[in-house]
């Protein structure tokens, strides 16, 4: 039996003809907003290694849910969902939208993503990439040191060696500790920082051993970002008797006498870090107090020039916010 209302009307009760029905459902709101906004940025990283990018990721949007992000570098992004606002209120990890950005110069920004009136914000920070020394314009040479190329690596960087022992003679078994004292040598003086690897390919600075022929105690070359040295396997000054970086007196025979006489010479390992010094960036000076003077018997250290060199190319030379 149906039921009717009675509404009072001046005094009089009169029956309405009008069924009652059940109150009808609400309809889902046409616009409704993202369900969450989150956006994925580190607080700090490199130009050159933004792996993966920045994102804005919305959750719950629908075709006409607003969406954008202001990635705070004059770029904006608009994405679109394509689910039904129904689907998207019903259910939102369904329907979720990822944009991406990836940031074309360093620079501090602010990330700010909305959905209708949700917002999300992040700020992040972009580095610039490291940048090795070279000559400014108009730079004059110091005397003392020259360079053809500038320097090899970027500051602070954190160099990896190798020391390839293929054809290392027996009475050069020690070649290696002075490879290893020199680098520290020329980490306190460059502020670069050299890490030993296990193998050839992982290597920034490789050096390996060779017979050179009587072409002198070794061969160094550079391009940016990689430095190599070859130690001469036949040179009697890498002999294990000239190891070291002290100043050496050294009994031999001679040969016109047959008796026992002296040679006062400089350690090996001032050889081995010229050599490294070539692979760094540095060229050969007229200069003979200089550790880069081209003569036979190294100098028995650095000298001011140098130390001028290494300390402009590498030392006095601000560390990046990331370095290599």
């Amino acid at each position: 039996m149906k039921r009717y209302q009675a509404f009072l009307v001046a005094g009089c009760t009169l029956g309405m003809l009008m069924p009652v029905t059940a109150a009808s459902a609400a309809a889902p709101s046409a616009t409704p907003s993202a369900t969450s906004i989150i956006i994925t940025a580190p607080d700090l990283v490199r130009l050159d290694r933004q792996d993966p990018a920045s994102s804005a990721t919305f959750t719950g949007a629908s075709t006409l849910t607003k969406l954008r992000v202001d990635w705070g570098d004059g770029s904006t992004s608009a994405p679109r969902g394509t689910c039904t606002a129904t689907k998207a209120h019903a259910s939102p990890g369904a329907c979720k939208i990822t944009v991406t950005h990836t940031f074309a110069a360093p620079g501090q920004f602010t990330i700010t993503a909305t959905s209708g009136k949700r917002k999300a914000s992040h700020a992040t920070t972009v580095a610039p990439v490291p940048t090795r020394w070279q000559k400014p314009a108009g730079w004059v040479q110091p005397a003392g040191w020259a360079t053809l190329m500038g320097a090899t690596f970027t500051p602070c960087q954190n160099v990896r060696w190798f020391f390839d022992p293929a054809g290392l003679p027996g009475d050069e078994s020690t070649l290696k500790a002075d490879v290893a004292q020199a680098l520290a040598l020329l980490a306190a003086q460059t502020g670069l920082t050299f890490t030993e690897v296990g193998t050839a390919a992982e290597a920034q600075l490789l050096m390996d051993v060779k017979n050179l022929g009587d072409s002198g105690s070794g061969l160094a070359s550079m391009k940016p970002g990689e430095g190599r040295v070859t130690f001469a396997s036949d040179d009697p000054y890498l002999h294990d008797p000239f190891a070291g970086f002290s100043r050496l007196h050294l009994p031999y025979i001679d040969p016109n006498t047959n008796q026992v006489a002296y040679l006062d010479a400089n350690g090996r390992g001032w050889v081995v870090t010229r050599l490294l010094m070539l692979a760094l960036g540095f060229w050969i000076v007229q200069d003979e107090a200089q550790l880069m003077h081209n003569h036979y018997e190294p100098a028995g250290g650095f000298g001011a020039g140098d130390l001028d060199g290494l300390h402009t190319m590498y030392l006095n030379n601000p560390c990046p916010v990331i370095p290599d």
